[in-house]
């Protein structure tokens, strides 16, 4: 995640670190060139405990966005083992604050998104969450994953927010199209079909 220093007109390149062996934490380097960077620094390296698991410790995929001259952190956090892929993804969405952009955060006491077993798109685990700001509000786009029919499964999913904080779920509408290939020919005359579906 990249972010502009509005003081010092430096760049922030804010990164998830494996500090050793099933243990991460994000960090902060900046340069005023994007070509020489300062070494890396902790920006966040607790989540009140929910980035522990028995598999290990795990902060990542840090967001920021900047209002009212407060950074405000989202990030992953945590690790669920999904079977059949054979790897860990990030069990929580976290929610970190601070008015220095590159140090200074300080978790929730309680993770803004946990895993939901009546949700069909994020009974497993929480994967990742960018934030963006409206007139009215704020949206996030959320990475669930799911299982279904004994499979794994992930899906992008549109949150909205009142306050950045608390998320509500939305049905999403999709286009899909049929499975069979699409020819410039279709896409000239438009003959090929497409059914709206239910997210």
């Amino acid at each position: 995640m990249r972010s502009m220093n509005e003081h010092n007109k430096r760049q922030n390149i804010f990164l998830r670190l494996q500090v050793k062996k099933w243990k991460s934490a994000i960090y902060v380097t900046e340069s005023a060139d994007l070509i020489n960077w300062s070494k890396p620094t902790p920006a966040l390296t607790d989540a009140k405990g929910y980035e522990k698991s028995n598999r290990g410790s795990e902060i990542s995929n840090p967001f920021i966005l900047r209002e009212n001259g407060i950074n405000r952190m989202y990030y992953s956090c945590g690790m669920t083992f999904i079977k059949d892929c054979g790897f860990c993804e990030p069990t929580y969405i976290g929610y970190a604050k601070s008015r220095d952009i590159s140090k200074g955060y300080v978790s929730a006491a309680k993770p803004i998104i946990s895993p939901d077993k009546n949700n069909p798109y994020l009974n497993l685990c929480s994967g990742c969450l960018k934030v963006y700001k409206l007139r009215d509000g704020y949206i996030g786009i959320q990475n669930g994953l799911y299982e279904k029919d004994g499979h794994s499964h992930s899906a992008i999913i549109l949150l909205t927010s009142a306050d950045g904080l608390s998320f509500e779920f939305k049905k999403i509408r999709m286009i899909r199209e049929e499975f069979r290939m699409i020819t410039p020919m279709d896409l000239r005359t438009k003959t090929f079909k497409k059914t709206a579906v239910g997210g």
